[in-house]
């Protein structure tokens, strides 16, 4: 690994403090200080664990439970959130924000899995959602997974008034 990129330094900083320390303090070894000729893209010598959907689908299960309590089961303690309009971190944040998306955005919602692809450590899902509220066809998810909780969770959709 000769270089990456690592976004929201402050934030990361300030309250993802153990993923900036694994950033800062990762070993570069032999990493060339000064830049080389890009190489074509090899594949990986690193075998990958596949996904498995368990995780999503426990996602959904717990929306369509309408239970913040059974999302929140699903993170780890400082996980977070990650909209187009916030990020949302810790489990009361991310409870009071689970709670309002399911009682006040998208009441009496029901959600469902369109397509799960990805590896174990990093799960991409399409969803889909119906409530009198509004629907959301094109859910897009991506899930950072860590000893088999959820650590980041960035999501993309748009509600469509009923």
């Amino acid at each position: 690994l000769t270089s990456v990129n690592y976004f929201a330094w402050d934030y990361g900083r300030s309250i993802l403090t153990s993923l900036w320390n694994a950033v800062s303090v990762y070993n570069w070894g032999n990493a060339p200080t000064t830049p080389t000729t890009p190489t074509t893209p090899t594949t990986p010598t690193t075998p990958t664990t596949p996904v498995d959907a368990t995780i999503v689908h426990n996602l959904i299960a717990a929306l369509n439970a309408h239970s913040a309590a059974q999302v929140i089961a699903l993170y780890n303690t400082n996980g977070a959130h990650v909209t187009a309009t916030e990020t949302i971190q810790g489990s009361d944040a991310l409870t009071a924000w689970y709670t309002k998306f399911l009682n006040v955005t998208l009441p009496n919602a029901t959600f469902k899995v369109v397509d799960v692809t990805g590896t174990a450590e990093s799960i991409k899902f399409t969803w889909q959602a119906v409530s009198p509220s509004g629907n959301i066809k094109n859910g897009a998810d991506t899930l950072g997974i860590i000893n088999g909780k959820i650590t980041y969770h960035y999501s993309f959709y748009i509600i469509t008034p009923v």
